[in-house]
């Protein structure tokens, strides 16, 4: 189904295109820069990242409809969990096109608040398919991917530093490790966020009787 393809290229165009534009972001580093760095006006053509930003989101929006079709024997709570994720996912994307940094509203507008429903689908992955004895490999990736995403909380909100705050505690070595590796984390939030659109996607395309749960 062409739309399941849609969300299978998802994630390889999301990664995909920041190897294309960051040759043209003069000083640019995968190291220490997000990927929304590569959209802002320090790129020599930040229309790359933007506009394949708003087409993720289109491929996000077709993929959405044929996801919960196949999963139409699930759970409804878990139908609806995935497809309010996918949307927002698809408003995140098309967010960060539309706004580009380093306008206030890529993080802060009402497409952005929104979008951060994405994270939802990854909660809810690992109790998708869970009578189908063919998708053991599956639940072990759904189930991996959650707790890498689960660990990286503490980091990506700040709480690490509240609470060493709290406690008058100084944690200079911990601030200078995620002042040089902050591309990185960033990029391992992503991948556990939106890398599971792709695999569900492809679970649903090559397993027919994969909407069984």
């Amino acid at each position: 189904m062409a739309s399941l393809n849609c969300g299978i290229a998802f994630p390889i165009v999301y990664f995909g295109v920041q190897l294309i534009a960051a040759p043209l972001y003069p000083g640019y580093s995968f190291l220490t820069d997000d990927a929304s760095t590569l959209g802002s006006d320090g790129s020599q053509f930040p229309e790359i990242f933007n506009v394949a930003s708003v087409l993720q989101g289109v491929f996000v929006l077709l993929a959405a409809p044929a996801v919960t079709m196949r999963l139409r024997s699930s759970s409804p709570w878990l139908v609806w969990v995935v497809l309010i994720s996918l949307v927002a996912g698809a408003a995140a994307c098309f967010n960060a096109g539309m706004y580009p940094l380093p306008d206030q509203r890529h993080v802060s507008g009402v497409l952005a608040g929104f979008g951060s429903l994405f994270v939802l689908l990854p909660l809810v992955l690992p109790f998708l398919f869970r009578s189908d004895s063919t998708a053991r490999r599956f639940r072990t990736y759904a189930w991996v991917n959650m707790a890498v995403m689960v660990s990286m909380i503490p980091i990506i909100s700040g709480l690490i530093q509240r609470v060493a705050g709290a406690w008058n505690v100084e944690i200079p070595r911990y601030q200078e490790f995620l002042n040089n590796t902050s591309g990185i984390i960033q990029r391992i939030t992503a991948a556990v966020i939106i890398i599971p659109v792709g695999v569900l996607c492809w679970r649903l395309l090559t397993s027919p009787t994969s909407e069984e749960t």
